[in-house]
């Protein structure tokens, strides 16, 4: 029986109990109360009916319960069972029904809704009563006879449900009733098929492990095959198998490679969903020696061109029989072996059996060889000889794709760039083997280039030998000796030159400026070294004469020579390019002739690269000779004047100058404003017997004296009684007058005004009679004019002379 039962396991089992060995399976058989069944006690109690156990009734002669004997108004009808220790498993037998009959069912009082997986075929193969048996699950989870024959139908109802506390099932029918059974279980197991025949086994066997179950257990449930010791002790069991399932089947086994031989090992299976754990395999297993701790140590991946090593180990010192196979044929009976040059093809799985003489037993290990190409030798390069300061680049190529690159060189160098700088300032430190590396999935090559760093030359030094210049004289460039050297100069406008000590002609302002010159020594530059070059203007000297150009003759002239640029000069003067004996800045002399040209030669240093002369300016002497002036005058008209008459005054001079100027003179004093060389009067302002001179001032460069006074004029102007407007009664005498002058003649009411020569009025008087006088005695001598007016307005001017 226990065989039998142990097939059936549910697929919904849940709970986790921890049982030593298997559950068994009950059927409830009391009709009232309570009874225990192992170790679960099961009540049970009716619905609308009495309980009625029918013994041996039924397939196999079972006991069954029968429902529906009473009146149709006690519908429905059923039992309740009632479990004191919750199950997860029940069946429920229907051996006896009729068509229509309906049957529902409770757990922990919820309606139970079927499924068509609740619905198993009665298992009872002396059943007589099922072959007719049409059931099916309506629509609201119950189970109905379908059955078309009067007597039909046996089912198994088989219902898993974690933690039932109560199971009820009811009936709708009136009749002879129904015949049914209940069927529970206290827990779900696995067993171990019997006999259990592999009992001689080596370390890592592998065999299957046949099993089955009473019931089906959980979803996700995992059997796991258990070893004992070697004396069937379980304290420290070893886990060889497992299987995820719910019901029975086969667990793949395989023996631990280092377990220990021995005669007395057990098997068992636990289980984890519900947790659960069998009883062993109740036959003792003997495990023969094997090699103990075997394995196989290589070095992978390889790469091409290397060796693939391939060892086996072991703690065991019996014989040992060794067995290597692998791709290309390999086989080999050494436990240490090795593939020189090992190339892509070499790659693949290598197996090692080593068997133990003494008792048969093998073990295998494998390992799976990779095998990686190496890289193509790259070339590695730079661009030595590299010269002290410059940069110091390193290059490297392979043909083969995809490589990773990695440099070494001296003082720890390192770099991951294919082409890196080491350095953009090399120096001795520098110099060395650099090694590049091409690495591919770990595999590499390598390559090596040798550096050398070129010394920096020494800077040379610059200079000039002729600097300061003036322009268009030539440069003379030096540069100090180094052995080897190539020379650069370069400087203003453009100037290059390659020789150590250039010269550049013909020098310029824009050429001033610094020249820089650097050496080359096998292909390395030196720093750069200059030279300011200075071109100056030219030193020149001009003159400038005093008092001018034009002095008297005898007069002293003086010379004074003004430098440009001259530095430290030295001078020499000449009149009409022969030398004279004077050597300063200044010249003075008293001898000059008229037409003489005076002229300075200046000699500078310092200034231009060598000595440089500048003749200055001639200055041409005008020296005249010294010459008297006069100056003549004459009148127009020259006659006697008639009052009123104007009369012109003409000087003409001789030695004036170009530009002489005047001063005239009437009786000895400056006339204001008369300053031409012609002069102008009315006689009516002038007096009889006025002298008019006048005085030349020369402008003639070398007069002696300056001034000259004319000739003078004496003024005649007609003053006769009879020659006063053709009127011979009117007599004015004396005239030149002393004291009174009598006036006679004239008519009563002749006005009579005399002015003085500035045109003043000094008397006035109307008259009476025909006859007038005027004391002048108190006047000044000099020139008046007496005015005479008449009745009928005739106005007459006669001049009068006071002695």
């Amino acid at each position: 029986m226990l065989k039998h039962y142990s097939i059936v396991i549910s697929i919904f089992i849940f709970f986790v109990h921890n049982h030593v060995i298997a559950q068994t399976l009950y059927r409830v058989d009391h009709s009232s109360g309570n009874a225990f069944y192992g170790n679960t006690g099961v009540g049970i109690s009716t619905t609308n009916s009495n309980p009625a156990l029918g013994q041996n009734l039924g397939c196999n002669n079972e006991d069954f319960y029968r429902i529906g004997l009473l009146p149709t108004s006690m519908w429905p009808y059923g039992y309740t069972f009632t479990f004191f220790t919750k199950t997860d498993y029940i069946r429920f037998n229907i051996t006896r029904s009729d068509t229509s009959e309906l049957f529902k069912f409770y757990i922990n009082n919820q309606h139970y809704f079927l499924k068509p997986q609740n619905l198993k075929s009665y298992n009872n193969i002396n059943c007589t009563y099922c072959t007719d048996s049409i059931f099916i699950i309506d629509s609201n989870g119950n189970l109905l006879d379908d059955g078309s024959q009067s007597i039909s139908g046996c089912i198994d109802i088989e219902i898993y449900y974690p933690g039932i506390n109560s199971f009820t099932v009811i009936h709708n029918h009136v009749g002879a009733g129904s015949q049914v059974g209940l069927i529970f279980e206290e827990d779900t197991s696995a067993f171990i098929a019997q006999p259990f025949t592999d009992t001689v086994l080596c370390p890592g066997d592998s065999f299957e492990l046949v099993y089955t179950t009473n019931f089906p257990f959980g979803s996700g449930n995992v059997f796991t095959a258990q070893l004992s010791n070697d004396t069937g002790g379980f304290n420290n069991p070893v886990n060889i198998g497992t299987k995820t399932s719910t019901t029975g089947d086969t667990i793949q086994c395989v023996i631990p490679r280092n377990i220990a031989a021995g005669n007395g090992y057990r098997l068992r299976i636990v289980s984890n969903n519900k947790a659960d754990t069998s009883v062993d395999n109740q036959v003792d297993i003997r495990i023969k020696g094997a090699p103990k701790n075997f394995s196989i140590t290589t070095t992978t991946p390889v790469c091409t061109r290397d060796s693939l090593h391939l060892t086996g180990t072991t703690t065991t010192t019996g014989a040992i029989n060794w067995s290597w196979s692998g791709p290309n044929s390999f086989a080999s009976s050494q436990r240490d072996t090795f593939i020189a040059n090992a190339q892509i093809s070499d790659s693949g799985r290598y197996i090692l059996t080593a068997t133990l003489n003494s008792t048969g037993c093998s073990l295998s290990d494998t390992v799976d060889v990779e095998m990686r190409p190496t890289p193509d030798t790259p070339t590695a390069s730079s661009n030595s000889p590299v010269c002290e300061t410059f940069a110091l680049n390193l290059t490297t190529s392979t043909t083969t794709n995809g490589v990773s690159w990695s440099w070494s060189g001296p003082g720890s160098y390192n770099s991951a760039t294919q082409n890196p700088t080491v350095t953009s300032s090399a120096s001795s430190t520098h110099a060395g083997n650099y090694i590049a590396t091409a690495t591919l999935n770990g595999c590499s090559s390598t390559d090596t280039v040798t550096v050398i760093v070129l010394p920096k030359p020494t800077k040379p030094t610059a200079g000039a030998t002729n600097s300061p210049l003036c322009q268009f004289q030539d440069l003379q460039l030096t540069a100090s000796n180094i052995t080897g050297a190539f020379y650069n100069w370069y400087g203003p406008s453009l100037f290059t030159a390659t020789t150590q000590n250039p010269t550049r002609y013909s020098m310029t302002f824009a050429d001033s400026g610094y020249y820089y010159v650097y050496a080359t020594v096998s292909g390395c530059k030196s720093d750069t070294d200059s030279v300011y070059v200075m071109v100056n203007t030219d030193p020149v000297v001009n003159i400038f004469p005093s008092p001018g150009t034009t002095i008297c003759k005898g007069e002293e002239a003086t010379f004074t020579a003004v430098p440009t640029n001259a530095g430290t000069a030295t001078y020499g003067w000449s009149v009409n390019h022969i030398s004279t004996s004077i050597t300063g800045t200044t010249f003075k002399t008293s001898t000059l002739n008229n037409g003489d040209v005076v002229r300075c030669e200046m000699i500078s240093t310092g200034t231009c690269a060598t000595a440089y002369t500048d003749t200055s300016n001639g200055i041409t002497m005008t020296v005249n000779d010294v010459k008297a002036p006069s100056v003549a005058i004459s009148a127009n008209p020259n006659t006697s004047l008639y009052p009123n008459e104007p009369v012109t005054f003409t000087a003409s001079p001789t030695n004036g100058g170009n530009n002489p100027t005047y001063q005239w003179l009437r009786n000895g004093s400056p006339i204001s404003g008369a300053q031409s060389a012609v002069w102008g009067a009315n006689a009516n302002f002038l007096n009889d017997g006025d002298d008019i001179c006048v005085v030349l001032f020369s402008d003639y460069a070398c007069p002696e004296p300056d001034t000259a006074l004319s000739n003078c004029i004496k003024v005649d102007i007609r003053l006769s009684v009879a020659t006063i407007a053709g009127n011979s009664s009117i007599n004015i005498y004396p005239n030149p007058v002393t004291n009174e002058l009598y006036i006679e003649g004239i008519d009563n009411g002749t006005i009579i005004e005399l002015y003085d020569v500035v045109g003043k009025k000094i008397h006035h008087a109307t008259t009476s009679n025909n006859k007038y006088s005027i004391d002048m005695s108190s006047y000044t001598a000099g020139n008046y004019v007496l005015r005479i007016t008449q009745e009928n307005g005739t106005a007459q001017r006669i001049k009068v002379i006071k002695e």
